[in-house]
């Protein structure tokens, strides 16, 4: 219940000004591109295990987590809000055979992240928690906003999971309208981005379990009672606002077509 009065204030587009808009393949295409190219770059700015896996210090990101948002704030002051270090879940390996990779607790205002799912995509996870703590209660603007965050706040590890996140994304709406264009696209990632995205991909294949589709089911009918009709599947959502934020840096790219 208490949780619910963010569905009834204003969202983040009303309150920030920034408005998704209809998006072309072409642009579609121009900002995957665009956030392929991006991970291609932070990949060679972060730290690999023996295997070539991104392997972060969880202490240390936890630690980053508090002063994320400082950068992006200075740009939404909406977003202004305590900082507050993201908490490690002691039953993370629960969330995972349950499909969940964190959530946002208001009794305590507390960001509250899975440990135990792939390293690449915490640091992004760690975002959109965030975001929720800060008043963006949808999850399809918890994830934009979580991937603007990153950015702004120039940390590597940040950043290259920003990327890959708003990467998948972007490449499953390209793949629902122009199949070919984001075979292209996916042929350009490097072999540490390939990897990345490889492994994660096979960790949650794994874990699709009956308590998994119980778990997904419950919480899409809880989202589709705040008014997301989407239930989870609102999540992809957020392409539009990362077409309408990124378009202008995407076609501004050397050999951006």
């Amino acid at each position: 219940m208490l949780w619910g009065v963010y569905y009834k204030t204003a969202d983040f587009s009303e309150v920030s000004g920034l408005q998704d808009k209809a998006v072309s393949t072409d642009e579609l295409y121009a900002v995957t591109s665009y956030f392929a190219e991006c991970a291609n770059t932070y990949a060679e700015q972060t730290q690999r295990d023996e295997n070539g896996l991104f392997r972060a210090d969880i202490g240390e990101l936890l630690d980053q987590s508090a002063t994320l948002y400082g950068p992006i704030v200075k740009k939404y002051p909406c977003l202004d809000g305590p900082s507050l270090r993201a908490k490690p879940l002691i039953f993370s390996k629960f969330m995972s055979w349950i499909n969940f990779t964190g959530f946002f607790f208001p009794m305590t205002g507390e960001a509250n992240l899975n440990t135990d799912a792939p390293h690449c995509l915490l640091p992004a996870t760690i975002a959109h928690e965030l975001a929720h703590q800060r008043g963006v209660a949808r999850e399809d603007q918890a994830n934009f906003v979580g991937v603007i965050a990153c950015l702004e706040s120039g940390k590597p590890d940040y950043c290259y999971s920003a990327c890959l996140l708003a990467y998948i994304h972007l490449e499953n709406a390209l793949n629902q309208t122009d199949p070919a264009r984001g075979k292209e696209i996916s042929q350009k990632l490097s072999d540490k981005v390939k990897a990345d995205l490889t492994a994660n991909n096979e960790y949650w294949q794994a874990r699709e379990t009956a308590a998994a589709a119980v778990s997904k089911s419950v919480y899409s009918k809880f989202l589709a009672g705040y008014g997301e009709e989407r239930g989870l599947k609102s999540y992809g959502a957020c392409v539009d606002l990362l077409v309408a934020y990124y378009y202008n840096a995407a076609i501004a790219q050397p050999g951006a077509g």
